[in-house]
């Protein structure tokens, strides 16, 4: 039942009239009351809500595999944010959902770019492994904290008849800053049988002496790398990324600008 304040405010629901008495910083005003399941068979929200717990299984898993390569880095609220790549998408299928993280900073706060060079990593994808070819033609940026850095590869898989993903790493050994560049080696990754999708990061780690003290500010780790090898997935997925260049392309298009229009001289006394 409403509620009255004073001699004339109310606020609450009169349910014998279905009308709603507000409150709000535009003063008192009311509304009807909203039907109850108005909006239940709704055919958009039938086809989200079919869609929430794989979405939120897979949000939670590429969390957790995060989590246990880089500790605490991942941001509070990194579950929700993974959930609002993935709703980008309309399509379920999987690969095309992992590629809306094409380029994420795991942490948007501490980027890649600012410790590293981002294009250091070349993924290349085969039916039985991934290489992960290492290209550093200039050092992690140097501070008064830090004269060292490694590199870490992490590859999440999962299988085509599997809802989980399997994960593996590679790290390079300390690299001093001294080092004489260009520098590059190839982390390889074997393949089990029935692998379909997959996501790479990679991670670099800034220390002092061989030793990293674990703060954010020395660290940061990027999506680098999306595939597949599924055939139709892998189609899709050219499919898409070329749909994207196209409105990219689109977008930055510049047009022509307008013949300026001009006034020439004329030679002697008005």
């Amino acid at each position: 039942m409403a509620r009255q304040k004073g001699l004339i405010k109310l606020s609450g629901t009169d349910k014998r009239s279905g009308t709603v008495f507000v409150e709000s910083k535009y003063g008192v005003h009311t509304r009807a009351q909203p039907k109850a399941g108005a909006r239940k068979n709704d055919p958009v929200l039938k086809k989200q809500y079919s869609r929430n717990s794989s979405l939120n299984l897979l949000a939670a898993d590429i969390k957790n595999a995060i989590n246990l390569y880089a500790p605490h880095f991942p941001p509070t609220g990194m579950y929700h944010s993974l959930l609002s790549y993935f709703r980008k998408e309309p399509s379920a299928v999987r690969v095309l959902l992992l590629d809306e993280l094409m380029d994420m900073e795991v942490h948007p706060k501490y980027a890649f770019s600012g410790i590293c060079d981002d294009r250091a990593c070349t993924v290349k994808f085969s039916n039985t492994r991934i290489v992960a070819e290492l290209n550093l033609e200039q050092h992690a940026y140097r501070t008064d904290r830090c004269n060292c850095y490694f590199l870490e590869v992490v590859v999440l898989n999962w299988h085509s008849d599997a809802n989980r993903c399997i994960h593996a790493c590679k790290k390079t050994a300390w690299i001093s800053m001294n080092d004489d560049l260009p520098l590059y080696c190839d982390l390889v990754f074997e393949l089990a049988a029935k692998v379909t999708d997959h996501l790479v990061l990679l991670r670099c780690v800034r220390g002092f002496n061989n030793e990293a003290d674990g703060t954010f500010p020395m660290q940061a780790m990027k999506v680098v790398a999306v595939g597949s090898m599924d055939k139709k997935a892998a189609t899709l997925l050219k499919e898409k990324r070329a749909m994207k260049q196209q409105l990219r392309a689109m977008v930055t298009k510049k047009k022509k600008p307008a013949p300026e229009e001009r006034v020439a001289m004329k030679k002697g006394k008005r």
